[in-house]
């Protein structure tokens, strides 16, 4: 549901009205309002009144927000960085510069790069891509996923029990299990 915009005029006649209900006194009064005065009249002007201005003030802060987050999402759409903390370049040359110093680091490595720079401008970036750190901790890195492609995964262990797969146990009826069992009992299990 969209409301309408409250207008300027409105507003002002809202506060001017507000004024004259807190300014107004008894004596200026015209005799209309003091001869018969009506019981209910008055406290629901006075409600009324403190109601409209409550809607209006409430309408005008609603809309002052709404328009501070139009200007911020305009902000955001015009904001053509890829990541918060790479520089964006200010000279086509400094971007070829950068992409020849993270040619061959994946996505994580780049990130460790970023991190681990004096500051977050594109120079201070290739000074991080050449420090002797920052290169040995990507080696290490490298090297330990290297390793854990070339060691297999540990197979399962065998599931023999006294020259017994564990399927053959379980066909076993009661009597042959005991009987297996007592001629199992000097021998090692799992040989």
């Amino acid at each position: 549901m969209e409301e309408a915009p409250v207008t300027q005029e409105e507003v002002e006649d809202a506060k001017a009205a507000s004024e004259e209900e807190e300014t107004e006194t008894p004596e200026e009064k015209t005799e209309e309002e003091t001869e018969a005065p009506e019981e209910t009249s008055e406290p629901e002007k006075t409600e009324q009144s403190k109601d409209l201005q409550s809607a209006l003030a409430q309408k005008e802060h609603f809309r002052k927000k709404y328009e501070e987050s139009l200007s911020k999402m305009e902000k955001l759409g015009k904001s053509k960085k890829v990541s918060p903390d790479m520089p964006a370049p200010n000279n086509p040359m400094e971007v070829v510069k950068l992409a020849k110093a993270l040619e061959g680091y994946n996505e994580d490595e780049v990130d460790f790069i970023v991190r681990n720079a004096p500051d977050k401008s594109i120079d201070g970036i290739i000074t991080a891509t050449k420090d002797e750190w920052v290169e040995t901790a990507i080696k290490a890195k490298r090297e330990k996923v290297e390793s854990t492609k070339k060691t297999p995964a540990p197979s399962s262990p065998s599931s023999v029990l006294g020259g017994k797969t564990e399927e053959e146990l379980e066909k076993m009826d009661n009597a042959q299990f005991a009987k297996w069992l007592k001629g199992d009992k000097g021998r090692r299990i799992g040989t």
